[in-house]
């Protein structure tokens, strides 16, 4: 849960403007990078139990769920990268 402190911290100085940089200021709730951080948990969910339900053994269904979460880390950390790319064009 720490580890969401600084990625809050990030989403929050992404969406302000100009001014004094203000590290309680609300998320953008439209923001690309808050719906990663909110539908990551639902999707790791929805991975874990497609895997339940294909596998049979424990370890089977431990594995294929972390290289399910390992692919939705990856394309989440591209799509940030895109993002803070585009908004320091910007």
């Amino acid at each position: 849960m720490a580890s969401l402190i600084p990625l809050l911290t990030l989403f929050s100085l992404l969406g302000q403007q100009d001014g004094p940089v203000d590290h309680f200021a609300p998320v953008d709730v439209m923001s690309p990078l808050t719906h990663i951080l909110l539908f990551f948990p639902l999707i790791a969910a929805i991975s874990f139990v497609y895997a339940a339900s294909r596998f049979e053994t424990t370890k089977d269904v431990i594995s294929q769920s972390f290289i399910a979460i390992r692919w939705i880390v990856l394309i989440s950390g591209f799509v940030l990268i895109v993002v803070i790319f585009f908004n320091w064009l910007m």
